[in-house]
């Protein structure tokens, strides 16, 4: 079927799929990570049989498909609206960031969890303020960056000890 010249065909659709069993997470914790601030980004392959099935039976092979949990405890963030805003800043920077992967359908597609390990600072006067959306976003961007050139690119060659980034010390490390 021919489309008229000014029809634009869509992108692959991303579709980010929830990691809901215990055992998935136990998984993905135990395997390499990056870290950012209060933030770290654990990930692995969907080849894994506990990930795989859910994945392909969920959406088939086709499309840009990553699997995403989430490990915020209470303790460290009492707000449900901090959580949520963690969340939903995650999965808009993880499909900006799919939307630039030139070989993401060839890859296998990745399981991340991302994991809060301290509290974030208190000088935020609101959860929801626009201050603290930003920080955030800039936190969760930076990880998704160290995940681009650490985990999907060289995920069997990385190096502990991965250099700091600038200002902010973001630094990645893997974990055995």
């Amino acid at each position: 079927m021919a489309h008229p010249p000014h029809h634009v065909l869509a992108e692959p659709e991303t579709l980010l799929l929830p990691l809901n069993r215990p055992e998935s997470f136990s998984a993905s914790l135990r395997g390499p990570s990056v870290h950012a601030e209060e933030f770290r980004l654990h990930f692995r392959d969907a080849r894994e049989p506990d990930v795989a099935n859910e994945v392909l039976q969920s959406c088939g092979p086709a499309g840009r498909i990553c699997v995403l949990g989430f490990v915020l405890p209470k303790r460290l963030c009492k707000h449900a609206v901090r959580r949520n805003l963690i969340r939903r800043a995650t999965r808009d920077g993880l499909r900006e960031h799919l939307r630039t992967v030139p070989d993401w359908p060839s890859a296998p597609p990745p399981v991340l969890v991302l994991k809060l390990t301290r509290k974030l600072p208190e000088t935020f006067v609101s959860a929801s303020s626009p201050a603290l959306s930003r920080y955030v976003k800039a936190r969760i961007q930076a990880l998704l960056n160290l995940y681009a050139r650490r985990g999907r690119l060289s995920a069997t060659s990385a190096r502990p000890g991965f250099a700091d980034q600038g200002p902010s010390q973001i630094q990645a490390e893997t974990r055995p």
